[in-house]
């Protein structure tokens, strides 16, 4: 999906299973190279709905990171050229937040990926109420 930014956009990847939920923070005034990952172990299915729908979401993570690029699991260091490993994990949900400050202002061009559900989430601006549904892998 194409989409023009003129501000600070706040962006949210929420990837194998994750949810639709953004919390509400400030923005940072620059950039600080990572994103925050929450990653939530031991959910049955693939939906989005099961990670949104567990107790855990989305204040009581197993494991919280700070990914210094836009992909969960990472490979360290990272490698456009080799391919992610098959079946890294199962029964799990992510969410990924984080802040996109575009460079400049025009066309960008967005993508998620994920083995089960994702779905990705762009706001305008800090706030959650303006974020809107990108992309999703239904399946």
């Amino acid at each position: 999906m194409r989409y023009k930014p003129t501000q600070l956009l706040a962006l949210l990847a929420l990837t194998a299973g994750a949810g639709a939920f953004l919390a509400r923070s400030a923005a940072p005034a620059n950039p600080q190279g990572f994103l925050k990952a929450k990653e939530f172990l031991n959910l049955g299915g693939t939906s989005v709905a099961d990670l949104t729908g567990s107790a855990k979401f989305p204040n009581q993570p197993d494991v919280v990171a700070y990914p210094t690029y836009f992909e969960w699991p990472q490979a360290d260091p990272p490698d456009i050229n080799v391919p992610p490993p098959g079946d890294v994990k199962s029964n799990y949900g992510v969410q990924l937040v984080g802040y996109f400050y575009p460079p400049t202002t025009g066309e960008y061009v967005f993508y998620i990926s994920a083995d089960d559900n994702a779905q990705l989430w762009l706001s305008t601006d800090d706030s959650p109420a303006n974020k809107k549904l990108i992309a999703i892998e239904p399946e």
